[in-house]
């Protein structure tokens, strides 16, 4: 699809992959970013001046056009920029601190009306979208923005300094500061439920082993109205739930929600554990196996892939009474991806292509490395080849 020399940069090929919501587009990044249309399979670079940081396809609307696809890229100066799919910057945010800071990522509020952008200086900035106008520049975290979610007026970021801040995000206030049960955690995600609750995911200290830990906060009442505010922060803590705080191994290296209530979780020792958080059920499959472990969850979560660094890997699926291995892989696992039909391992020799219904032998793609490039809704797959060219394949084929 792309030739090679369109790809390579100073640092080598791409390392990321991003498909757009319609699936009529790919974008691979590493150093650089080309975006591919798979309908005409016509690459077009975009020509961003900095490393690019993260990149991500976000849909606008307006009331006298279609829905419209396009590119949010950020970088690595500081800078946050909207491209079209024609390779045209439609406008650039830039940060008071461009040129001595990154910015870690970018997320639009659900109305299509504002930008948040954060650092990783632990600032982050409001926007407003259509004008590119600074609307709030947000200071309250003292290290690395690594997560963010909007809820209506409401914007929650999660911080390195073991903090989650809720921010009014018509005038940029600071309204709660929620903080884990140690010093030492980092708070490395955040996610809003449909009723108001918000969900943390802490991680501790690598170094020793501190645990980290799942809590559920209840920032608002029944009224909808907030629960706490700065000044009020025990009743927050009192109020907040503990999923799982139960030692060392509650080290996460790995979280996915599959709807607003349920939530797959894995950790570094290779134990894994679903959580309905609604009723508060859960399924763990202990960890036995080396640190560190990494765990693929299927879209389902009802089935895992988990492998160390040795690529000594194990299928598990979830039944009636927990966790049953179905089968230890008979060749190493380098990289792994679930798709609706099956699994994709990257074996260092080739992808081999596993049909979750049947046991039947894998289909092997040789000399060809996965890249996490899978459009959800279908079978699609782009691996990356030796020789250095991008190829599309269809795995029911």
């Amino acid at each position: 699809l792309v030739p090679a020399d369109l790809l390579a940069g100073d640092s080598g090929l791409p390392t990321n992959a991003s498909w757009s919501p319609s699936g009529d587009w790919l974008a691979a990044w590493g150093e650089r970013a080309v975006l591919v249309n798979l309908r005409t399979e016509r690459p077009l670079r975009i020509p961003t001046d900095s490393e690019i940081a993260g990149l991500q396809f976000i849909t606008t609307t307006a009331s006298t056009r279609p829905a419209t696809e396009q590119l949010l890229v950020s970088t690595s100066d500081g800078r946050t920029q909207l491209w079209s799919t024609e390779g045209e910057l439609l406008r650039s945010f830039d940060e008071q601190c461009a040129g001595d800071c990154a910015v870690n990522g970018a997320l639009l509020s659900p109305d299509g009306r504002q930008l948040l952008t954060y650092l990783d200086t632990g600032d982050a900035s409001l926007w407003d979208f259509a004008s590119g106008e600074q609307m709030a520049w947000l200071e309250g975290h003292t290290a690395s923005i690594l997560s963010a979610d909007w809820r209506d007026q409401y914007v929650a970021t999660a911080s390195v300094d073991g903090t989650a801040i809720v921010w009014d995000a018509n005038t940029g206030e600071a309204l709660v500061t929620l903080r884990g049960q140690r010093a030492d955690e980092r708070m490395l995600g955040i996610h809003w439920l449909d009723d108001g609750r918000l969900f943390t995911y802490s991680q501790g200290n690598r170094t020793d082993r501190a645990p980290g830990s799942l809590r559920l906060w209840q920032i608002f009442d029944e009224d909808d109205q907030l629960l706490c505010r700065e000044t009020d922060n025990p009743r927050c803590h009192f109020m907040g739930q503990a999923l799982l705080d139960q030692g060392p191994t509650d080290t996460y290296s790995a979280l996915r929600w599959l709807d607003n209530t349920t939530v797959v979780a894995a950790r570094l020792d290779g134990s894994a554990t679903r959580w309905d958080v609604e009723n508060g059920e859960s399924a763990t499959l202990p960890g036995d196996m080396a640190l560190p472990s990494t765990v693929v969850w299927s879209p389902t979560g009802d089935r895992l892939l988990r492998y160390t660094p040795e690529g000594v890997g194990e299928q598990w699926r979830l039944g009636p009474r927990g966790w049953v291995m179905d089968k230890e892989m008979a060749e190493p696992v380098r990289a792994a991806r679930w798709f609706p039909a099956g699994l994709l391992v990257d074996t260092g020799a080739g992808v081999e292509i596993f049909d979750s219904l049947s046991d039947a032998p894998p289909f092997r793609l040789s000399n060809a490395g996965l890249m996490d490039a899978l459009q959800p809704t279908t079978t699609t797959l782009i691996v990356a080849t030796d020789d250095g060219l991008l190829q599309q394949w269809d795995v029911e084929d």
